[in-house]
């Protein structure tokens, strides 16, 4: 078959007439379950267009990738093509936590939340220090035990010397810059 002056199919104008997770290889696995094209079009809303300058006419789908459509959050700009971190953004607008501790009260809006949440009532600690005895439940609070260690202090202070390998800790002192300056006296 020759395909080298034909037009290629596109993605509907609109997003409405397809699934966000739609692609091109899901078309043609359609169509051998022995539907035929046209079918699949005209279900879709795909259209064969060439516009005024020869070139395919561009889509308002946002891609991500050949043939795959996007994820539009539809509080705010945020768009992906993968619907697990569409599901998990969207809960950040709407509040949305259906994942319930055993142990107690607690809800979380994704299963990794709640597995790190239901870590303190295990006592499981999985990250372990490679210099010392100390295991943590989660990976970040390792690193920061880590910085003990390296003498590693990735927080700077903009306004003094100052350098700290926690973030709260800068934090504080900054509160410090802050109220003497507000009571016009320098740092000791």
């Amino acid at each position: 078959m020759d395909v080298t002056n034909r037009t290629p199919w596109l993605l509907p104008t609109s997003c409405e007439a397809a699934t966000p997770n739609t692609t091109v290889g899901e078309l043609y696995n359609q169509r051998l379950q022995n539907q035929s094209l046209e079918d699949i079009v005209i279900k879709l809303g795909i259209t064969r267009q060439v516009g005024s300058s020869g070139e395919p006419p561009r889509s308002n789908c946002r891609g991500g990738g050949v043939g795959k459509l996007q994820h539009q959050c539809p509080y705010c700009k945020y768009s992906t093509v993968r619907k697990d971190h569409f599901t998990k953004h969207v809960r950040t607008h709407t509040g949305e936590k259906p994942f319930t501790c055993s142990f107690c009260c607690y809800r979380a809006a994704s299963k990794d939340n709640l597995k790190l949440h239901i870590r303190t009532h295990t006592g499981e600690k999985p990250f372990s220090c490679p210099y010392c005895h100390f295991r943590a439940a989660r990976k970040d609070s390792l690193q920061v035990h880590i910085r003990i260690h390296t003498g590693e202090k990735p927080y700077a202070c903009p306004k003094c010397p100052y350098r700290s390998s926690q973030r709260n800790a800068l934090i504080s002192h900054m509160l410090k810059h802050r109220s003497i300056e507000q009571n016009g006296q320098g740092i000791a």
